[in-house]
């Protein structure tokens, strides 16, 4: 069964790995290649997989010595239960996020293509103790996997940064 606690943390932790003291490493080959999928990054990314609990997370390089956050992108994998459709997943993951983020409105997923997989969308702005963030969550099920791919963004940086970041999601292949 989904661990609801495991599912808010992993959110949480999409929006703030831009503000944890992350040693800086040189990427020479921007291509992750996991034991499950695929996803490439910018030259000037850091890539770390298994990572505080996420699979892996791509960091943006900061902007300058006075940037607070550093714009993410995070993966994280699940099982899907066998009891529960992709329908009912998605709308647990739009009351998981109402719930441990105070949203309010009319939020959902759309279809989209993510990489070459069919997959759902949702944007949203969660408010942080450090502030709002600026959040684009793509969601793959396939084969009783679960990818959640998680776009962190500053306020007012994600319009910026969508081109990029639009790159990193079309990347997104399962082996």
């Amino acid at each position: 069964m989904m661990n609801r606690k495991r599912t808010v943390f992993v959110l949480f932790f999409c929006f703030v790995a831009g503000l944890l003291g992350c040693g800086r490493r040189t990427v020479q080959n921007t291509l992750f290649e996991g034991n499950e999928y695929v996803l490439e990054f910018p030259a000037s990314w850091e890539v770390k997989s298994h990572f505080q609990g996420a699979d892996l997370v791509g960091i943006s390089p900061s902007e300058s010595p006075d940037d607070q956050f550093r714009e993410n992108v995070t993966v994280v994998l699940e099982n899907m239960p066998a009891s529960m459709t992709d329908h009912e997943y998605l709308d647990l993951s739009v009351s998981q996020l109402r719930e441990g983020f105070g949203l309010t409105g009319d939020i959902g997923f759309t279809a989209v293509s993510v990489g070459h997989m069919a997959g759902h969308h949702i944007h949203y702005v969660a408010e942080m103790q450090q502030g709002p963030m600026d959040n684009d969550a793509y969601i793959v099920i396939h084969d009783g996997a679960v990818y959640v791919i998680t776009c962190a963004h500053a306020i007012g940086k994600r319009e910026g940064l969508k081109s990029t970041m639009d790159g990193i999601i079309a990347t997104f292949d399962i082996k």
